[in-house]
């Protein structure tokens, strides 16, 4: 299921934001439903957890394009997103074997990649493992 929320820092906003929920008809009959999922991704810390894990597997990914010939990135990762030069043929490889990404949308050369909560270290490792494959 999906769910969505209105982070707010001023609490004064809280009731206007209640009543423009509501007026664009933004109430599910099973509003509970919905909540329950977001109450678990803020209990225990969930949503900090993923996110580390997530820009650390970023931070995984950079570094180790960093070491490829051929390769770069056009910014140190911050969060979960990387934007890196490959070669064609690299690009070309990665697609064949199934990797999906957005390339070639900014300038000829250009990828992004984005990582998530549920990539693993090694999940990265192959990664650059195939990049270093179609590198030669």
């Amino acid at each position: 299921m999906t769910a969505d929320a209105i982070v707010s820092f001023d609490p004064a906003l809280a009731t206007e934001l209640a009543f423009r929920a509501k007026r664009a008809g933004q109430l599910a009959s099973k509003m509970r439903f919905h909540a329950a999922q977001i109450d678990a991704y803020l209990t225990d810390g969930l949503w900090l957890h993923n996110a580390r894990q997530a820009n650390e597997m970023a931070a995984r990914l950079g570094n180790g394009l960093k070491a490829v010939p051929g390769t770069g990135l056009l910014a140190t990762p911050q969060a979960n997103i990387l934007f890196c030069r490959l070669p064609q043929q690299v690009t070309e490889g990665l697609r064949a074997e199934g990797y999906a990404f957005y390339h070639d949308r900014w300038e000829p050369g250009i990828v992004r990649f984005v990582t998530a909560f549920s990539h693993s270290a090694d999940d990265i490792d192959q990664l650059l493992d195939a990049v270093r494959r179609h590198s030669r």
